[in-house]
């Protein structure tokens, strides 16, 4: 059990690729997460930091996947 399951998926015409969902336990874990994320942008922002988004999954789940990047 962990908070994150490997799914597969190809968009038409593309390779095989894979995504990363939450699990049921990464989902109750999900308002802490974001809550230390938010934290952390009030209190540490800086030039470079790294930011989260959210969007939903490309399978039927409700689920969310979390997308790091820079700003």
């Amino acid at each position: 059990m962990g908070v994150l399951r490997k799914v597969p998926y190809r968009d038409p015409g593309s390779r095989l690729r894979h995504e990363y969902e939450l699990t049921e336990a990464g989902e109750e874990l999900l308002p802490v997460m974001l809550g230390l994320f938010s934290w952390g942008s009030k209190h540490l922002d800086s030039p470079g930091a790294a930011s989260i988004s959210t969007r939903p999954s490309r399978t039927s789940k409700p689920s969310g996947r979390l997308m790091g990047g820079v700003r």
